[in-house]
């Protein structure tokens, strides 16, 4: 079978189109039948068809023609079943993109009837959106060979594969995790749940969001666009016929034929899509969990890489499937941040009923980017402390310092006090035993004293009983002896006299040290001031930090509440203008009407007046024919043959 190249407007539309016998439109409407259900199990382009939401076509007589847009020779794109150009609007002065369906000469009549029908339903889609993160489509208009075609806003910006493709090259190439930048994007990523949470409410999913499907501008903005495969869950409720095909894909699955998906984009796409059950809001939840998943980690839950030969994508299908529905839970987006792990894990949850709705997620978001507790992730007591101090740093380091520089100053007047108590105790030690020793040289020196005296006065007994004529040899003997004592205590006091002079010295000495000791404690206590001070400057300067930091804080979320305002004040003027075009649109659809019921009544005038002046003249003509005869019968000629019969519209009692 052939195969049609193509260059895909999203990763799902990668895959070539099968060409070849296709259903009809008339088939299309019974599903249910074992032919229909037989070849829609084996082709993926009457699969997706099957999804088309059968509503009343649109009116051809009212739409812009082809001749109010310039068009480029080649397409920037082309699809499964679309074609996309950059053309210029006339009448506005405006680039705009074009959109038309597939109208190959290859594809039957009926398949080509089947691509407009699928534009006129994603135009009806995107007119019931006006969202500043949806693409805006401006009108529909009808071709000369009857085709229709969408007129879209031109978004400015990058997809965000491509990106991601530059963050994975960069971090390759050794410049690091890129934590931050991919942080950005999750930020900007949040005008995309936005853009999600208000198309659920208005009961239209997309079916096929994935990083192909978002553009980011140069200021950070995004905008989901290619809502060519989005359902609208709310204007169409599923058909028996609809529950037969659903259970015809289920078989075809379970028996091991050659198996597909009819919607999405693999591996952004939950199994219960895979298997085709009616579109849900979850879907698209799944989906952006999975993307988002890819933002913060660098690569999707699972590397889905289809190539190579039909039986080898097959396989690379099969397993992908496998995975989806009972493969492995995948390990934590960032293993560092629990939060953002969990808002992004309960995303992709594989039980639908367990996934956030598009508000929750956005709300779980917000609370996550703006530092505040995730009402989802459950916090232990070191976890919300932890948050507390990364919330307020700047104070939480200010009091640090304070702490630490009070402690240091206690600490050091403590070690001062004790010091200097110490250098007391030794001091009056000191002063003790120079005062004992000295009372003890005084002793001594009174003893001596007192011994010598003596022994004056045993010798001056001695010499006074020599002269007397005694025997004083002894007496002499006794005051040699108490002499010599007296010598001997002489010296000892001499001795200790020294010895108190020396441990007076000492004393000294050891006081001087102590002094020295002090006075190197005094600098120590001018130094531990000073570092004080430091450290009571640097509090301040902490303070005055956190105060800035709190400024500009509050500054930034004025910044943002004012860009919220010029937001929703710029989302209200565009709802006005586009109020504005409507009515315009009205009034200039009305004066059409009122025109085309001139220009029918001015044609219904001349009618009139045209078959006025032709029963004038048929008049005048019966008039002449009726003098002509008179004349004649006065002549006396024989009568003429009668006139031809008046022409409709003339009263026949006219004629005589």
């Amino acid at each position: 079978m052939a195969t049609h190249p193509t260059t895909p407007l999203g990763a799902g539309a990668a895959e070539p189109i099968e060409l070849g016998p296709h259903l009809t439109p008339e088939q299309f409407d019974h599903l249910d039948d074992p032919v229909v259900v037989l070849h829609l199990t084996r082709c993926r382009l009457c699969r997706r068809l099957a999804d088309v939401d059968r509503a009343t076509p649109l009116p051809t007589s009212e739409l812009v023609t082809e001749s109010a847009f310039r068009w480029p020779g080649e397409p920037m794109a082309r699809g499964g079943m679309a074609v996309v150009f950059q053309g210029h609007d006339r009448r506005l002065e405006r680039t705009v993109i074009l959109k038309v369906p597939r109208d190959d000469e290859e594809l039957p009549a009926s398949m080509n009837e089947m691509f407009q029908r699928r534009l006129e339903t994603e135009a009806r889609v995107l007119a019931k959106l006006q969202h500043p993160g949806i693409v805006t489509i401006y009108e529909v208009g009808r071709s000369t060979t009857g085709a229709p075609f969408c007129v879209l806003e031109r978004v400015e910006g990058v997809p965000l594969r491509d990106r991601l493709d530059e963050l994975a090259a960069a971090e390759r190439e050794g410049g690091g995790p890129r934590t931050g930048e991919r942080l950005e994007l999750v930020a900007s990523l949040v005008g995309i749940v936005e853009a999600m949470a208000y198309a659920h409410d208005r009961g239209v999913v997309h079916r096929d969001l994935n990083p192909n499907n978002i553009l980011l501008g140069k200021r950070g903005e995004a905008t989901l666009i290619d809502w060519g495969i989005a359902k609208d869950i709310g204007a169409y409720a599923p058909s028996a016929a609809a529950e037969s095909l659903r259970m015809s894909r289920l078989g075809a699955s379970s028996s091991g034929r050659a198996q597909t998906i009819s919607a999405g984009t693999p591996p952004y796409v939950c199994y219960e899509q895979t298997q085709g059950y009616a579109a849900e809001p979850s879907f698209d939840v799944y989906s952006f969990g999975v993307t988002l998943y890819e933002v913060v980690a660098g690569a999707p839950p699972y590397v889905y890489t289809p190539s190579g030969s039909p039986d080898e994508r097959q396989a690379a299908l099969r397993s992908f499937l496998d995975w989806a529905e009972r493969g492995p839970v995948p390990p934590p987006a960032a293993p560092r941040d629990p939060e953002l792990s969990g808002i992004i894990a309960r995303a992709i949850d594989r039980d639908a009923r367990r996934r956030f709705s598009a508000d929750e997620l956005l709300r779980a978001l917000k609370q996550y980017l703006t530092g505040e507790l995730v009402f989802s992730h459950r916090y232990s007591l070191s976890g919300r402390a932890g948050r507390w101090v990364r919330k307020r740093r700047g104070l939480t380091i200010a009091l640090a310092l304070a702490v630490v520089g009070v402690v240091a100053s206690v600490v050091i007047w403590l070690g001062m006090r004790a010091q200097e108590a110490q250098h007391a105790h030794e001091r009056a030690e000191l002063e003790s035993m120079a005062a004992a020793a000295q009372a003890d040289a005084a002793t001594k020196r009174a003893d001596a004293k007192a011994a010598a005296s003596e022994a004056a006065a045993a010798l001056a007994r001695a010499d006074e009983a020599e002269r007397a004529g005694q025997d004083a040899k002894a007496l002499r003997q006794q005051a040699e002896a108490k002499r010599r004592e007296a010598e001997a205590m002489a010296r000892s006091a001499e001795d200790a006299a020294s010895k108190a002079s020396g441990e007076a010295a000492t004393a000294m000495t050891r006081w001087q040290q102590a002094q020295a000791a002090a006075a190197t404690s005094e600098a120590a206590r001018v130094a531990a001031e000073t570092a004080r001070a430091e450290a009571e400057a640097a509090r301040q300067a902490a303070v005055a930090a956190r105060t800035t930091a709190e400024a500009a804080r509050d500054t930034a979320v004025a910044a943002r509440t004012r860009a919220e305002e010029e937001r929703a004040r710029a989302e209200a003027a565009r709802v006005a203008a586009i109020a504005d075009r409507d009515a315009a649109q009205a009034e200039r659809e009305a004066a059409i009407r009122r025109q085309e019921e001139a220009i029918a009544a001015r044609d219904q005038a001349v009618r009139a007046r045209e078959a006025a002046e032709a029963g004038e003249l048929a008049a005048k003509a019966r008039v002449a024919a009726l003098e002509a005869r008179v004349r004649e019968l006065e002549a006396g000629a024989a009568p003429p043959p009668p006139p031809p019969p008046p022409p409709s519209g003339d009263d026949p009692a006219a004629d005589p």
